[in-house]
């Protein structure tokens, strides 16, 4: 688990781990946290939403829900 590379190989050990499993729940929250600094709205017009932004929540989320698709005994 080194921070300093963005803690690479336990992510890669997250993808690669069978379930059920339970993850370090602040690795998600640290990703949330970075992806909402990411601005919403285009600074050229308010009108228009940041798609490349709600991808990267919905990577993320769906990440989280996959440790939640079985039960932990």
């Amino acid at each position: 688990m080194d921070f300093v590379h963005h803690f690479k190989k336990y992510r890669e050990e997250l993808e690669r781990i069978e379930l059920p499993a339970l993850p370090y729940i602040g690795l998600f929250l640290q990703d949330l946290l970075m992806i909402e600094e990411i601005p919403t709205k285009s600074k050229q017009d308010a009108n228009l939403i940041n798609f490349q932004k709600m991808h990267k929540l919905f990577i993320v989320i769906k990440k989280i829900q996959r440790f939640q698709s079985v039960n932990y005994n």
